[in-house]
């Protein structure tokens, strides 16, 4: 094992504003006053072996961040970890002020409406949309990633613990409530979004449990993560970069059909970023391990990083980075932005 050593330092590995610098400082003054308090897990949650390899002791904030590969599946997962109490209280008082959106409340929900289109299209691509009647989000934010659902005649329900998004969302006519999946009693969904929050959940299991419930008999659940193996241009293939408390887990696709297969649910289409379509299984499928080719990986990204600092890519992420300190970017964005919520907004109803 050769992995890179700034894993295994306190320092903070990415570029923060002030804001961030300081509420980073809050949740330090948290954690040593044990305000937010740790759980250990002694196994990993997919295969129960406890035979592991420490991928990192710090995140990329700093904060402490024990991060283990198991050697029988190969699930990256954080042991010790927040409990479930103070993650709650974390998101709810300390989440979003470190992981910062630029710009309003307002660009954040019109960028979610983006991402909510890019959804609708990708699973318009692998599932029919039309029987689709009604959909719930898990993590919602604002709920507009539900925004395009709802525009095509759908029922939608998000729910978030962040009440001030979650109250940002009704006032757009987001149908969202506070509280987790749990919150859900009675309806069942055709369609379940898990969009970059699956690998913010402590106890996969009993989710998945949770979900199996609220899900219709021939329902689809999607779910996205950033993919392990696939850091990419957002993370510019520095897993220093990527590395973060709020994650628990850290899923390539094989890891993640792993958890799912054993709650019985099956693979519909998925891909390396990780966006995946699950549906209803008979029975578990066997584990594959993918610790070896993760561990590969890992060793690998250093020579993958430098590739990529001499690409296209990096360039034009440099030009991006320039032009967001003239503050013309964002207008940029924006337009874009527009652009791709006026084109979807005019499409006509499939089908």
């Amino acid at each position: 094992m050769s992995l890179s050593n700034e894993a295994f330092k306190p320092s903070i590995k990415i570029a923060i504003n002030k804001k961030q610098k300081r509420e980073i400082l809050v949740v330090k003054k948290k954690i040593s006053n044990k305000e937010f308090k740790y759980e250990k897990l002694k196994e990993c949650p997919t295969c129960e072996s406890s035979q592991k390899t420490k991928i990192s002791e710090y995140d990329r904030y700093g904060f402490p961040y024990k991060s283990n590969l198991c050697k029988g599946c190969g699930l990256i997962y954080t042991s010790p970890r927040f409990n479930q109490e103070s993650y709650i209280k974390f998101y709810n008082e300390n989440y979003r002020n470190i992981y910062s959106e630029r710009g309003t409340k307002e660009k954040f929900y019109q960028n979610q409406v983006v991402k909510g289109i890019k959804v609708f299209n990708f699973l318009s691509k692998h599932i029919d949309l039309e029987r689709i009647k009604n959909v719930l989000e898990v993590g919602s934010g604002m709920g507009g990633i539900l925004a395009p659902f709802k525009e095509k005649g759908k029922q939608v329900l998000g729910v978030d613990y962040g009440s001030e998004y979650v109250n940002y969302g009704n006032g757009k006519g987001i149908n969202s409530t506070v509280g987790g999946i749990k919150t859900i009693k009675k309806t069942k969904y055709d369609l379940i979004i898990y969009c970059h929050v699956f690998e913010h959940i402590l106890d996969l299991d009993n989710e998945l449990n949770e979900i199996k419930k609220r899900l219709s008999k021939r329902g689809v659940l999607y779910i996205e993560v950033p993919g392990i193996k696939a850091l990419g241009e957002n993370y510019r293939n520095d897993l220093n970069r990527y590395l973060q408390n709020a994650h628990t887990y850290n899923f390539s696709l094989i890891t993640l059909c792993n958890v799912l297969n054993k709650n019985r649910f099956k693979l519909k289409f998925g891909n390396e970023r990780v966006e995946s379509i699950f549906v209803y299984s008979d029975k578990p499928q066997e584990t594959v391990n993918e610790y070896k080719r993760i561990l590969n990986r890992l060793n690998n990204y250093a020579a993958i990083n430098i590739k990529y600092l001499m690409s296209i890519k990096y360039v034009k992420q440099i030009i991006i980075a320039l032009l967001r300190k003239i503050k013309l970017y964002g207008l940029i964005e924006s337009l874009r932005n527009f652009l791709i919520i006026y084109n979807f907004s005019n499409l006509k109803k499939r089908g």
